[in-house]
């Protein structure tokens, strides 16, 4: 689910479901797409932009026109994805397996990934304005501050003697995140 305002939000989901609404979800609008895949992350940059990424494969798909109708752009380099970000029109990221993440810097049309941590998967993403960009795998986070050309991993401020399974990540502004999850005792 992604809004870009307290009125206008996006849901995705089976057979190429789009939900959206424009009165804060007070009433949703199902959208017929031509697409029977399950859409598995949305990213809205403005009431009109924004993008979809499909499960296996992870193909990307852009709306200019607040998800009526959606094109397909592209498909993700390598083999598994999480979670998809758009910070403006032209830079994106896809979080995937193995500390990898996709970025794009014309919209979508082209991919490059990077492995930017060791630490697993990155299970979800996030943009806070145009060059900063959250990221979570467990046990630690993941910031950019220059759109993504490099990330600093961020440890947590206690020690580890317990597992602990950080999943989603949401951004207030570029210098504050929260995170969510769950702990484990480590054997």
């Amino acid at each position: 689910m992604c809004f870009v305002d307290s009125s206008h939000g996006w849901a995705v989901g089976h057979g190429g479901t789009v939900m959206r609404t424009t009165n804060g979800g007070a009433y949703w609008q199902y959208v017929h797409t031509r697409f029977n895949r399950l859409f598995l992350k949305t990213s809205f940059v403005s009431r009109e932009r924004g993008w979809v990424m499909t499960y296996q494969p992870y193909v990307v798909l852009r709306t200019t026109d607040g998800g009526l109708i959606w094109d397909s752009l592209s498909v993700l380099p390598g083999s598994v994805y999480y979670d998809l970000a758009f910070a403006n029109d032209t830079l994106g990221f896809a979080s995937g397996g193995n500390g990898q993440i996709a970025r794009t810097t014309d919209g979508g049309a082209r991919w490059s990934t990077s492995q930017v941590t060791s630490f697993g998967s990155i299970l979800s993403i996030q943009c806070a304005g145009s060059d900063v960009a959250w990221g979570v795998t467990s046990p630690l986070t993941l910031r950019t501050t220059n759109g993504g050309q490099t990330w600093n991993e961020i440890w947590p401020p206690y020690p580890l003697n317990h597992g602990l399974g950080l999943q989603r990540i949401m951004c207030r502004n570029a210098l504050e995140a929260a995170v969510v999850g769950n702990t484990y005792d480590v054997d």
